[in-house]
């Protein structure tokens, strides 16, 4: 993961530097195992702001896959779609994060596809485009950032 985050970090270096690219805000958005990369990049650069933290799972990758294993098993109830998501919430709230934002997907999967009344994801019901709208919206309320 270091090595994504120096690689990602060096990228955005080098497009600051470019003409045509505008130095403020620089948003960074990560979903999934992404969405903790971003975090991270976020954590080494005062330059990011705002950050979009998506469907992540602040413990890992790893917990999610065992928790969706877990599923599957029969003396078990079924696991969340991003177990320990709250956790991230939780820790905001206590840090007395100001700068933070919570939208939850109630009724759909880990990459936002609806469930049908079996569990199921329903792929034929595409919901990421409603869900980057909706972060282009809590963006455009963002304060513009001072230079």
């Amino acid at each position: 993961m270091i090595s994504y985050i120096r690689c990602n970090l060096a990228v955005i270096s080098f497009l600051l530097q470019q003409p045509w690219i505008s130095p403020s805000p620089l948003v960074v958005a990560g979903h999934s195992e992404g969405s903790t990369i971003a975090a991270k990049m976020a954590s080494r650069s005062a330059r990011i702001s705002p950050l979009i933290y998506s469907g992540g799972n602040p413990q890992g990758r790893m917990l999610t896959l065992i928790t969706r294993e877990r599923a599957h098993e029969t003396d078990s109830t079924r696991g969340a779609g991003v177990p320990y998501l709250d956790l991230f919430r939780t820790e905001m709230i206590r840090l007395h994060k100001k700068n933070f934002y919570y939208r939850e997907y109630i009724g759909t999967e880990h990459n936002y596809f609806p469930l049908k009344p079996n569990g199921e994801p329903d792929y034929d019901r595409f919901n990421r485009d409603r869900v980057a709208e909706d972060w282009r919206q809590w963006l455009l309320t963002q304060p513009p950032l001072p230079h």
